[in-house]
């Protein structure tokens, strides 16, 4: 009996331990209920984002918090230093395209909040315990994920530095264009770039942090692979070779001469394989040529033919205009190969139909009315109404065959004062400034909502930044600016397409006739979400104005 005392005793001292052991697991596991319990539907204590706390607060008290506290950080702007000057970008700013607006930094709050909930609710209780405790003792940071514009932020600091920067230019042998050309050598310049890399790899780890510190940008020079000294000797050659005999161009009774202005304009030099050639460029050569035989009566530009459309039917039409074309290509490679020994060439030219010419537009299969656009312009300036105008004068009787695409920037041709354009207001970057074809966007809409009404599938369209009312209701607009963005559309049925284009009262008007495959077209209201507060006043002081 003696011999057992030892075992019972170890016995029960583990058999009470243990009991100890579970009822503090118990009571441990009741007060961690407890706990659960305070907090149902709210983030445990200990959990911060950003190092903002988000002790017992709800998702949603959650979100608010971190969001004015990420709101308050971001609005001061970001600072970039470049030798002695301080460069501050706005977190959400208005770009040079005054279509378009960009946010520098956007955080993914909602994903954060959630994962700061879910800590100590997993499917794991042993370790929602563990996890619940270690926030209270030692607190647990989560970090938002944050996307940085970097391309965007590199045009910004490089557009702000480009009075410092300098482009890199080799030396270049300049000939003008005078009678005598004048040939001279344009000096190498070595180039000063913006090397942004590691300052927008720091301002990515301040993101993170939320904690935004001044950051230093540095500068690369970059020498020119050309120098003067490397130029002179070809100087001499392109001397020699102006001396040439001038070339003639002639087509039948006509001949179209070069004066030594004129070729001079075509003369260029290349660097092949380290040594230098004087040539005469193709390109200038065609575009030379084409000016020439337009100016001669040589060549002559063919035009589309136009139809009269009155109360929705087909009454005439008009058509195209036969036009000659000179063979660039050809004449370049006669020169080409023939020059100097001979210095007169035959040129080809050929003929060239506008569409419609001399044709039944009923075989185009335009016979219908397939969708209608429009849009009103009330309350517009005169500049803005005239562009208008001329805008719907270029646009009517154009014909977009089977297949083609439709090509607004390219109808309504360059837009400047030569081509009677007027300047009218519009807004770029943080001014207002008059440009030529101001209103245009008024076409553009109204081509897109006739399209859309055609059931035409659309190629191109851009839509306004901001709701402008002369384009309600919103979602149907279309923005253009030369030479982008573009409105572009494809005829995808069997026949040919009119735009006939008009203005009632205050209306564009923009009538598809064509002919029609049984297909429909419908639109629904406009939703409109995610409205976006316009930004606090900004006074810009200027001397630019009277």
């Amino acid at each position: 009996m003696e011999k057992l005392k030892p075992f019972r005793l170890f016995f029960t001292w583990f058999f009470t331990t243990c009991i100890l052991i579970g009822i503090c697991i118990l009571i441990l596991w009741g007060l961690v209920e407890l706990y659960k319990k305070m907090y149902s539907n709210r983030i445990y204590p200990g959990i911060t984002i950003a190092h903002i706390h988000l002790d017992g607060l709800t998702k949603d008290d959650a979100r608010k918090v971190v969001s004015e506290k990420i709101e308050s950080i971001i609005t001061k702007g970001f600072t970039f230093t470049f030798h002695d000057r301080a460069i501050v970008l706005d977190a959400t700013t208005v770009s040079t395209d005054p279509d378009a607006s960009r946010d520098i930094i956007k955080y993914d709050i909602d994903t954060a909040i959630d994962r700061a909930y879910s800590v100590g609710r997993g499917n794991d209780h042993i370790q929602n315990v563990y996890d619940i405790i270690l926030a209270r003792t030692y607190a647990v940071q989560i970090i938002p994920t944050s996307t940085i514009d970097r391309e965007w932020m590199k045009g910004a600091l490089e557009s702000v530095l480009k009075k410092d920067l300098v482009s890199v230019q080799d030396a270049e042998l300049e000939i003008r264009a005078s009678d005598p050309p004048k040939i001279s050598i344009k000096p190498e310049r070595a180039g000063i770039v913006l090397i942004s890399d590691p300052a927008l790899n720091e301002f990515e780890k301040q993101a993170q942090s939320l904690d935004f510190k001044p950051i230093a940008l540095s500068e690369r020079r970059i020498l020119p692979n050309i120098k003067s000294e490397d130029i002179k000797s070809v100087k001499e050659d392109v001397v020699k070779f102006l001396e040439r005999p001038l070339p003639h161009f002639i087509h039948g009774e006509k001949t179209i001469s070069l004066t030594a202005s004129i070729f001079a304009g075509w003369v260029a030099v290349t660097n092949t394989n380290g040594g230098w050639n004087v040539i005469v460029d193709p390109v200038a050569f065609g575009k030379g040529l084409h000016s020439l035989a337009l100016k001669d009566g040589l060549e002559i530009e063919g035009k589309n033919g136009n139809l009269v459309v009155k109360d929705k039917k087909i009454i005439s039409f008009v058509p195209g205009l036969e036009g000659r074309e000179v063979n660039t290509n050809a004449a370049f490679e006669d020169f080409s190969l023939n020059w100097p020994a001979t210095t007169t060439f035959v040129l080809e030219v050929h003929k060239t139909r506008g569409t419609l010419a001399g044709t039944d537009p009923e075989r185009l299969g335009i016979r219908e009315l397939l969708g209608t656009g429009k849009s009103n312009f009330s309350g517009s300036p005169k500049n803005r109404r005239l562009n208008i105008a001329h805008g719907v004068k270029q646009v009517n009787g154009n014909i977009v065959g089977p297949g083609e695409e439709f090509s607004m920037i390219k109808t309504l041709g360059t837009i400047d004062e030569v081509n009677g354009w007027l300047p009218e207001l519009v807004i770029k970057g943080n001014a207002t400034e008059p440009e030529f074809g101001g209103g245009l966007c008024q076409i553009g809409t109204t081509a897109f909502r006739g399209a859309m009404s055609s059931g035409l599938p659309i190629v191109e369209r851009q839509n306004h930044s901001y709701r402008v009312r002369y384009y309600e209701p919103a979602g149907t607009d279309a923005t253009i600016y030369y030479p982008k963005p573009d409105f572009r559309f494809r005829n995808d049925t069997l026949a040919s397409i009119l735009i006939s284009a008009r203005i009632a009262k205050e209306d564009v008007i923009f009538d598809f006739w064509g002919s029609s495959d049984g297909r429909s077209a419908s639109t629904s209201a406009s939703k409109i979400s995610d409205i976006v507060e316009p930004p606090p006043m900004k006074l810009i002081e200027t001397l630019e104005l009277p």
